[in-house]
């Protein structure tokens, strides 16, 4: 759900993005929604604080509201009553920089915004006490953070690693026009929006901000917003991010991020998430203990689907 404005202005998303803009909107999308049983509503860039509040009250706990803030602030939605809140570099960012200055970013379609948001990421002073106080108060609020810090596994492993990646052989370019191929010859791997080539000092502060908010209580689930970038190819992302959780949280703690926290935020914490007796039975046997070198889980032995072995 958007505000009056979508964030963005294309047709294979606008199918996707309901605009709201008062109270009445706000009630004929929600009803039709909740009354046709979804899972969990997603809140857009482009809501600002007061419909936000609005929806979150409509919903009322209905089922879990996640949002990825833009004229949103991120510890805005937390006191709102968001149940989790998407993306570290994009949700934070806000809060990190400021109004004043975010305000001149000119939205999420735009190539700069983005540009921007990477250069102050590695910019940013975590030290400072403005921002352990924002860090202390957003882990107070118990909303979940969604990490998606695959967004920019293509800056943090460099180029040169990507295109001798086994994985890339696995990428779908089905919507990468012939043309474009040969005008870039590394187009699949580059996200359409951003460039995140040289970006590995902004991943490091990003998990440098994720070590600190754990540190504080904080709740993080792990996610990889694939569709955004067509590297990490698809079903690979998640094994990446965990990799990358694991750098900030500990193995353990990363595992737990797509598990039981997941699970958690998502209010499915009595059927999903944990391997004991009446819980879903969907699980991964590895070869070799992930707690020992969290690169083990893509060493996978068999799968199982609602307790029986698909693989």
């Amino acid at each position: 759900i958007d505000g009056p404005k979508k964030s963005y202005d294309k047709p294979e998303l606008n199918e996707l993005i309901i605009s709201v803009k008062d109270d009445a909107s706000i009630k004929h999308e929600l009803d039709n929604l909740l009354n046709n049983g979804v899972h969990a509503i997603k809140l857009y860039y482009g809501l600002n604080k007061e419909l936000t509040k609005k929806i979150v009250s409509y919903v009322n706990g209905r089922c879990p509201v996640i949002m990825h803030c833009g004229l949103t602030k991120a510890l805005e939605a937390a006191h709102i009553g968001v149940d989790s809140i998407e993306h570290v570099m994009l949700s934070i960012h806000h809060d990190l920089v400021g109004t004043k200055l975010f305000e001149t970013y000119e939205g999420i379609e735009n190539k700069n915004y983005w540009k921007k948001v990477i250069q102050d990421w590695e910019d940013i002073n975590l030290s400072s006490n403005k921002i352990k106080t924002f860090i202390a108060a957003l882990a107070d609020s118990k909303v979940g953070l969604c990490s998606t810090l695959s967004l920019l596994w293509l800056g943090y492993i460099g180029i040169d690693a990507a295109r001798n990646d086994p994985l890339r052989n696995l990428i779908d370019t089905t919507f990468i026009n012939k043309r474009d191929r040969l005008e870039n010859i590394d187009i699949d791997l580059m996200p359409p929006l951003y460039n995140p080539i040289y970006s590995k000092k902004a991943v490091e502060k990003q998990l440098e901000f994720l070590n600190l908010f754990h540190s504080k209580g904080g709740l993080i689930v792990g996610g990889t917003d694939f569709g955004a970038n067509y590297y990490p190819p698809a079903g690979y992302g998640l094994q990446k991010e965990i990799s990358l959780l694991s750098l900030a949280i500990g193995e353990m703690e990363a595992l737990k991020s797509v598990t039981s926290i997941a699970a958690r935020l998502l209010n499915k914490g009595e059927k999903l998430g944990q391997l004991k007796p009446g819980y879903l039975a969907d699980i991964v046997v590895l070869n070799n203990n992930p707690l020992l070198n969290i690169n083990y889980i893509e060493n996978i032995h068999s799968v199982y689907s609602n307790g029986k072995k698909v693989r």
